[in-house]
């Protein structure tokens, strides 16, 4: 690989990278800002809310097919047409009247969103050295809690004052022009789009078959799962329970959301940084470190009350948004180091794929908790336990080094040393 080309268009990448992420997160962060609005619009249960969540997530399952394909075509399509086309699908949504309309326009926005990680992350692996994907790699996917950031912090102040269809049609227009803009910010190594034959069942058989037989990349994306569970039952139910159980509005409701967005946003350059030059490369520990962070922030929220202070709703959701909303970024590289840079895009498709079983069944089951214990704090509880559990697996998980060496990822017995800056 060239050197000189990343350290010269580096910002371009990373900016090219970020914005599908943030478009995207801008539409799919929306059902939880808006949930008050259209639980009352639909007339819907609590369980039918987690549904709008899980239901983007199945359109996730084909992000499998969404890796090849993104791997043998151009990558400046992906992150420009998926925008453009999620756009589209939210335009669509500011019309809806009933739940089944709801249901088949949100499938869909998942679906063109299992395109987006796969050609983010080949861009990323393309672009830069061992030594800097970690930061890389944690500033693109900062695009993902930003999005939901600003769908918090904007969303309901439109829905207030004009209505929640506006502020879909407001999701639209944001996810056209930056998909338009993003076509003409990425430059494209012509070398990388297109130079193989397309012959996509063969290519996915192969594929497919070398990422089924690697037990570590199987066993981090079914632990995702885990961790999805946490990060999108608080996307759909945060600003809800913050409103029915604490008693806080819908605008104040939607500003906690934004601290817990804005300190994932933080962090995942944070446990980017840590993993490229305090673990010298290494993934799992950092992982680790985000499962405890979570946990703890799980546990707060669970305790959150009508007498609870300001500012210790405020740490809560901080430590929050540090660990449920921070995980996904280091996941996704280990996944695609663990497969290599060929199977980048392929690898982060597949995995995305097994671990959208989180993302499914997690909020519905969650919304079912409340439904029939009548307590979220049973719920958040829940949710802490399984990510506690899913913490404790990461251990088994063998890191490989650049020169190929296996090592098991525990902490306290393994030296770090600074792998090779080369490929």
């Amino acid at each position: 690989m060239n050197e000189s080309g990343p350290k010269k268009f580096s910002v371009r990448i990373l900016t090219a990278t970020f914005l599908p992420h943030f478009s995207t997160s801008l539409a799919q962060g929306s059902v939880g800002p808006l949930a008050p609005f259209i639980q009352k619009a639909l007339n819907i249960s609590l369980a039918r809310i987690g549904a709008l969540t899980s239901i983007q997530s199945v359109g996730w399952i084909v992000t499998a097919l969404a890796g090849s394909l993104v791997e043998r075509s151009s990558i400046r399509l992906w992150i420009s047409l998926c925008p453009v086309v999620t756009g589209i699908c939210s335009l669509l949504f500011a019309h809806i009247s009933s739940f089944s309309q709801a249901l088949i326009i949100l499938f869909f926005l998942g679906f063109i969103f299992s395109f987006v990680n796969p050609a983010t992350t080949k861009a990323i692996l393309l672009g830069f050295p061992r030594v800097r994907r970690g930061t890389a790699i944690a500033m693109k996917q900062t695009g993902v809690p930003a999005g939901v950031f600003f769908a918090s912090v904007s969303l309901p102040i439109i829905a207030v004052s004009a209505g929640w269809e506006w502020a879909m049609a407001f999701v639209g227009v944001v996810n056209i022009l930056l998909g338009v803009f993003c076509w003409f910010l990425y430059r494209e190594d012509g070398g990388t789009a297109g130079s193989e034959s397309f012959q996509l069942w063969g290519a996915l058989r192969k594929d497919f078959s070398d990422l089924i037989h690697n037990s570590d990349f199987l066993l981090i994306s079914f632990l995702q799962g885990f961790f999805n569970i946490g990060q999108f039952t608080i996307q759909s139910y945060l600003v809800l329970y913050l409103v029915e159980s604490v008693g806080y509005s819908t605008v104040y409701a939607g500003f906690i959301m934004a601290i817990t967005q804005f300190c994932g946003i933080f962090s995942r350059i944070l446990w980017g940084m840590m993993s490229d030059f305090i673990f010298a490369g290494r993934r799992v520990p950092v992982l680790q470190i985000i499962g405890l962070t979570s946990v703890a922030g799980l546990i707060g929220i669970a305790f959150v009350n009508s007498a609870t202070p300001a500012w210790v709703v405020w740490a809560v959701a901080s430590m929050a948004g540090a660990g449920s909303l921070s995980f996904t970024g280091t996941a996704i590289l280990l996944r695609a180091e663990l497969a290599g840079k060929e199977l980048a895009a392929t690898s982060t498709g597949m995995g995305m794929s097994i671990a959208a079983w989180g993302v499914i069944f997690g909020p519905p089951l969650f919304g079912l908790i409340v439904d029939m214990t009548q307590s979220y704090k049973v719920a958040w509880e829940v949710i802490a336990a399984v990510t506690a559990g899913a913490t404790i697996m990461l251990r088994f998980i063998r890191e490989r080094r650049p020169a190929g060496k296996a090592i098991k990822c525990d902490s306290c017995q393994v030296q770090a040393q600074p792998p090779s800056s080369q490929n």
